[in-house]
């Protein structure tokens, strides 16, 4: 995106707030309302890698969309919601940080942005199978994905995880490769948070993120050396999961 794609994103906002239509990219949208160096300030080298590049998958996207006041709100919630889940956006709005946490708290407790959070990974993905998939194909491919992973690795793979990974591959054929990987990474990371009660749980989680992962390949968004790269994040922090659960059982002398 040029610099001067970025600079008419300005006027196109003011035509919004104006009461009008504006249109905007994905990419223009998430440039004005991000700041790197703020990030790069205030976050550790470990999250301002991620947010850096959560950003630069949202910079690909450059299709422009007609956007009235609520669609662009809409937009900037989606784009502030993924990173917040990174790192806390008030570190990096590029405005002031304490006025920003005020909204933030606000923000991230309403049910509403709750219902944004959880749609946003499981109904926006079921849905988006259930408008664009055709009923056959979608159906038989996530009997083909479950049965892939239970007959090659014996891996519990629900119903509901199937379609939602079908859903990332209709957003790769939409929106291409690095919104869907962005999606799936944001995927595993909800699951994460709320998947991972026991050490079954943990321990299944882990393989149903490592065979998804080999999926990615088979689909082409990723190459092998971009599956490790995912398969390996995200084993690892489900592997020090698993680790601080079993030291906690050990130390309560289960």
């Amino acid at each position: 995106m040029s610099f001067f794609d970025d600079l008419n994103a300005v006027s196109e906002v003011k035509k919004i707030k104006a009461g009008g239509v504006g249109k905007l990219s994905i990419s223009q949208v998430a440039n004005l309302i991000v700041n790197l160096p703020d990030a790069k300030r205030n976050l550790d080298q470990r999250q301002y890698k991620e947010i850096q590049d959560a950003f630069n998958k949202f910079r690909k996207c450059k299709t422009k969309y007609p956007m009235d006041a609520q669609e662009y709100v809409s937009c900037c919630k989606k784009i502030i919601l993924m990173l917040d889940e990174i790192a806390p956006y008030e570190k990096y709005c590029g405005g002031n940080e304490i006025e920003f946490s005020f909204m933030m708290q606000d923000f991230r407790a309403s049910e509403e942005n709750k219902k944004d959070i959880k749609g946003h990974i499981q109904e926006f993905l079921e849905t988006i199978v259930d408008k664009y998939g055709s009923q056959t194909d979608a159906e038989n491919y996530i009997q083909y994905i479950i049965n892939g992973a239970n007959d090659r690795a014996a891996i519990e793979l629900t119903y509901d995880k199937a379609k939602m990974f079908q859903g990332i591959l209709i957003v790769n054929q939409l929106h291409g490769a690095d919104i869907a990987l962005l999606y799936f990474e944001w995927l595993v990371q909800y699951w994460i948070m709320h998947d991972t009660s026991s050490l079954e749980k943990i321990e299944n989680l882990r393989d149903v993120v490592s065979f998804l992962s080999g999926v990615l390949v088979a689909n082409k968004l990723v190459d092998s050396k971009g599956c490790d790269v995912i398969r390996n994040k995200y084993c690892d922090i489900l592997n020090q999961l698993e680790n601080k659960r079993l030291s906690a059982e050990r130390n309560q002398g289960i």
